[in-house]
């Protein structure tokens, strides 16, 4: 008996998971259709809008003539490290909806940021200003409206989900989680916690650590 409810929980589960991967694939399709009928209809003015909101977009360049060494996403994204960041990239124009895209820290906010803007070419926000971020293909950090595809917060509450109309969450295993979390603190955007710091104080931080994210994970 405790076999099949186990196994019915499971099934459960499995479920649950493919509902979520499905829902936000078709958000994520939604959003490019939607982006390229604007476009076949002229809705969007990149440069005009722009100065509207007082924000000024880099120039495209490829990730190797940052700093010299090729640093930001393109590491991950392949063996390749020199990468061409999207050359059409806007504001909402007009404006959409202020759409949330909510996560525990650790969970890929960023990666799917980046994939969306790469994808729509519109610009996404965050209720951070990240500098690091800033310089590296995220010219809308600290924009918080209706004029970027997506904003980031890691934040949760009734008073944060006043600012929004929408929102996508993201939700990932809270282990491979909460270990991004400890290696971005550590390591920074694209490093990774040395090993000097999981054993530090003999290990009584690293486990402080995941007993606090994990209990905060529990909460959200």
């Amino acid at each position: 008996m405790k076999l099949r409810v186990m196994a019915s929980a499971c099934r459960y589960r499995v479920l649950a998971v493919g509902a979520t991967v499905s829902c936000l694939y078709f958000f994520i399709l939604e959003l490019i259709v939607s982006r390229h009928l604007d476009l076949m209809n002229g809705e969007t003015q990149p440069s005009k809008y722009l100065d509207e909101t007082k924000k000024s977009a880099p120039t495209p360049v490829t990730m190797a003539t940052r700093n010299g060494n090729g640093r930001m996403l393109g590491r991950r994204l392949s063996h390749q490290r020199v990468m061409v960041l999207c050359s059409n990239m806007s504001f909402q124009r007009p404006p959409g909806p202020v759409t949330a895209l909510a996560s525990f820290p650790g969970s890929g906010n960023t990666w799917i940021r980046y994939l969306l803007q790469q994808a729509t070419g519109v610009y996404t926000g965050s209720i951070y200003t990240d500098y690091a971020l800033l310089r590296h293909g995220f010219p809308a950090e600290n924009v918080v409206n209706g004029s970027v595809l997506l904003v980031k917060t890691h934040e949760w509450g009734i008073h944060i989900r006043q600012n929004f109309s929408r929102a996508v969450l993201i939700v990932r295993d809270p282990v491979p989680a909460i270990l991004a979390e400890f290696n971005r603190q550590g390591g920074g955007h694209i490093g990774h916690a040395s090993i000097d710091k999981y054993r530090n104080k003999e290990g009584k931080l690293w486990k402080a650590f995941v007993s606090g994210k994990s209990r905060s994970w529990l909460e959200t």
